[in-house]
């Protein structure tokens, strides 16, 4: 009786332990980084996209996002989230 409790408790913290990992846990960083992009996307674009060590004016329309349209840049952000987190490669 003892080890098929024992078999069944191993095989319930696999089995719990490999929910947390393929579906809770990306589906939390995912909605962690969706969160990040638009609760202050001008703090987080100046912040992260700016690889070059160049300062963007937030006063200068012309030069607030690199030329790059907005959706790229929200898109680049979002990405490199998900990256942070080990989402993607």
């Amino acid at each position: 009786m003892k080890k098929i409790l024992s078999a069944s408790l191993i095989i319930l913290v696999i089995l719990g332990f490999a929910f947390y990992w393929y579906s809770w846990r990306p589906s939390q960083i995912v909605k962690k980084c969706q969160e990040e992009v638009s609760k202050d996307p001008l703090g987080l674009l100046n912040e992260n996209n700016n690889t070059q060590g160049v300062q963007i004016d937030p006063n200068d329309p012309l030069n607030l996002f690199n030329g790059k349209p907005p959706i790229d840049n929200y898109d680049n952000v979002y990405k490199n989230c998900l990256r942070k987190y080990g989402l993607e490669k």
